[in-house]
Parts: structure tokens; C-alpha cells; sequence
């Protein structure tokens, strides 16, 4: 039997948003197979100007383009309201429905396209090995309800031809938790005796986190389990380009009369992705140039004022995280690990080690260079897997 994995992920090159990757791998633990299936998929799909191809597995500048997460948002049908509680970076789409009867058939042929995209790949790969998938895992952000589920199993069963029945799905960070509790306990280990660990993604669309305890029995066997808190809120890095972008598209037309086309907003976001780890709070002498002919440029304010209102909806959550960890202190020793490309933010960096101050937790551990897990989406895809295959986890 083998499992098929898909994820969302993040290549980590510059916090480039515009090159999100989708990476995929096939397990199969009876013949200890794990196979990557690569290159990692370009996640961006055409849906708007009813021209083709509607995925092609790269980035067109001159066409108007969205992620396959924010599109699954049109297909699932919820309100703005609702919505803004999750992805609030998506909401023009779902006035853009209402506007356009036919935006959720090109969005779903569009995720379609990418699907079929990756479903030829994962055949290949499974006649060569003489493979046949039976589940499939997708990893899913913890604010996903059952809407959104519901959606995605229906496409994804479409496509591969496969049992809805037999699509499941992992948060982010219980995928993470996986991969780092399997393959990197020792360097937990050598931190401090810590028997409770929560985990925090902050992701490029959203932050997710569990806690998980571990039971040693003896200096080499242990297992692991989660902890029932499980939590998750839309915002993060993407969010901050998105909100940047519309700031840059409404001075452009105040300041020239013309709208921004699409080739001069993409090599405007293309620059701040680059270079956002420098940007926004503490740098305080960083500003963004939008069009040197015509002087329009973001100020430092301005872009740490977007940072703030893209990462608005994460602390609550964080705080009641570290609140619930708290409890466990006397007895578990608990210890906070942090992933996700947005973590290379200082500004995001001296806040967590501040909020788990507050609260007399020990200061937060950052998994990209305590575990060097960095650039490797692979690794979460089979933490997905093997969540999936292990109950207890």
C-alpha cells in the first residue's frame, strides 16, 4: 500500500512569496519506499481572463494570477464575513463571484488543470514502482472548516479518481510536528528534558500551532501524541505582499491616472518579497520604491503598518497558545518550536521570544536553524504521511 502526499509550502529563497511551491511525495513503508515527486508544482492558476492555459506550472507576469489555496475560497461558497475570520486577502474574490457567474467554473477548471497536472506525475511514478494509492493526505491550514474539506476532497477524488472516502487531511503543524519528533528529538532533547512541545507555523498565508507531549520509556523507545489543543488563524507573510500590492496599485492610479498594469506590480512584489526580511518594523530607515519616475514610494510606517494588520489576527492565538502551555510547566517542561519562512522576520522573532517571556516561558527555539529543516517541503509532505498512517498521532 502507498500514501500519497501533496502540500502547500514555501520554497525559502528570500521569502519570495511569488515562487510558493507545491511539493508532493509517495510512500510506501512495505517496500520502504519514499519517493519525492520532483520538481516542486508552481501553485499559481489563471482563471480570470478566460484565456488558456489556465495552469502552466509557472508565473506569467502580464496575466493576473492566484494561488490555488486562495481559489479553493470561491469553490467553497462562504461568505465575506466568515471568510474574513480566515483569509482576509481572499474577500475580493468572493465579491469578484458575485460580480462574475462564471468565476467558479474557470476557478475550478483552473484548479483542475493544476491537479491533472500532478496527477499525471504521481501515475508515472506509480506504474514504475509498481505502486497503487490508496490514501491520499493533503496538508490543510487548522482554520480550514468542513466547507473547505468538503470542497477539496471533492476535487482532489476527482481528479486522481480516487475514494473521497480515502482523502484525509493534516494541519500544517501536526505535519511539522511529525517530522521534527521523528527525525530531530535529539536535537530537542539536548535543549532540556522537555516532555511537552508546541509547535508554531507561521506559514506564508497563515499560523498554525499543536501542542504535543512526549513519553520516554527508557533513553531510546518513546512515542509522541497531540494534545487536543490545536489551533489556527489566516495571516502571515502573503498577506503582508497582498496588502502592499493594493497600496501600491491605488497611489500608482492616484498619482498617474493609470491603472498598474499586471508586469509592473508583479516586479514590485517580486522586489518586496526579496527583500521583506528587511523591511517593515525595526528598519526603520527601509522604505519601498513603486515607480522612481513618478516618486511613489512606501514608507518604513507604512510598511510596518501593513506588517501589523497582516499579522493582526495571529497573537490572540499565540498568546492563548503559550497560556495553555504555560499550565504544563512544573511538570512537562514545555518548550516552544517556531517554523515557517515568515519566522525570518526579526520583528516576528523578538515578538515571540517577548510573548513567551510574559508568560515565563524559556525563550522560543527556531527550527530552520536549531534543526536545519530549511528548504525541504519534502520532509512535511512525509510528516503529513506518516500523521495519517500513525493514529496516535
Amino acid at each position: 500500500m502507498s500514501r500519497f502526499t501533496p502540500i502547500n509550502a514555501k520554497k525559502q529563497d528570500g521569502d519570495k512569496d511569488t515562487n510558493l511551491s507545491f511539493a508532493a511525495i509517495i510512500l510506501c513503508p512495505d517496500k520502504g519506499l519514499s519517493l519525492p515527486l520532483t520538481p516542486d508544482w508552481c501553485p499559481w492558476i489563471y482563471p480570470f481572463d478566460g484565456q488558456y492555459p489556465q495552469y502552466s506550472n509557472g508565473i506569467d507576469p502580464s496575466r493576473r494570477a492566484v494561488s490555488v489555496k486562495y481559489g479553493l475560497y470561491t469553490l467553497a461558497g462562504v461568505g465575506p464575513d466568515e471568510l474574513q475570520k480566515r483569509f482576509n486577502a481572499a474577500n475580493t474574490l468572493i465579491k469578484e463571484k458575485e460580480d462574475d457567474v462564471f468565476l467558479y467554473v474557470k476557478m475550478l477548471n483552473s484548479i483542475v488543470a493544476f491537479l491533472s497536472d500532478v496527477e499525471k506525475k504521481v501515475t508515472s511514478t506509480c506504474e514504475s514502482n509498481s505502486l497503487r494509492i490508496m490514501p491520499i493526505v493533503l496538508t490543510i491550514p487548522r482554520q480550514w472548516c468542513v466547507k473547505f474539506e468538503a470542497v477539496c476532497r471533492q476535487v482532489v477524488a476527482q481528479v486522481f479518481h480516487h475514494e473521497p472516502l480515502n482523502v484525509f487531511f493534516v494541519t500544517d503543524a501536526a505535519a511539522l510536528a511529525n517530522v521534527i519528533l521523528r527525525e530531530h528529538l535529539g536535537d530537542i532533547r539536548k535543549l532540556g528534558d522537555h516532555r511537552s512541545v508546541l509547535f508554531l507555523d507561521f506559514g506564508a498565508h497563515s499560523m498554525n500551532g499543536s501542542i504535543f507531549q512526549i513519553v520516554y520509556e527508557g533513553d531510546q523507545k518513546y512515542h509522541f501524541y497531540q494534545f487536543g489543543f490545536i489551533m489556527g488563524a489566516g495571516g502571515g507573510s502573503n498577506l503582508w505582499s497582498y496588502l502592499v500590492g493594493e497600496r501600491c496599485a491605488k497611489l500608482y492610479q492616484e498619482k498617474t491616472g493609470e491603472p498598474l498594469s499586471n508586469e509592473k506590480l508583479h516586479a514590485i512584489l517580486s522586489h518586496f518579497n526579496k527583500h521583506k526580511h528587511i523591511l517593515g518594523p525595526g528598519y526603520i530607515n527601509s522604505s519601498l520604491i513603486v515607480d522612481q519616475r513618478h516618486r511613489i514610494v512606501l514608507s518604513p510606517k507604512e510598511l510596518s503598518t501593513y506588517y501589523n494588520m497582516a499579522h493582526q489576527g495571529v497573537w490572540p492565538m499565540v498568546k492563548t497558545a503559550l497560556l495553555t502551555l504555560k499550565k504544563y510547566q512544573k511538570r512537562m517542561n514545555p518548550v516552544v518550536v517556531a517554523t515557517g519562512g515568515t519566522v525570518r522576520h526579526s520583528a516576528l522573532r523578538e515578538q515571540l521570544r517577548s510573548s513567551c517571556n510574559k508568560v515565563g516561558l524559556p525563550p522560543p527555539v527556531f527550527a530552520e536553524s536549531e534543526f536545519d529543516i530549511a528548504n525541504n517541503s519534502g520532509k512535511l509532505a512525509r510528516g503529513a504521511a506518516l500523521a495519517e498512517g500513525d493514529r496516535i498521532t
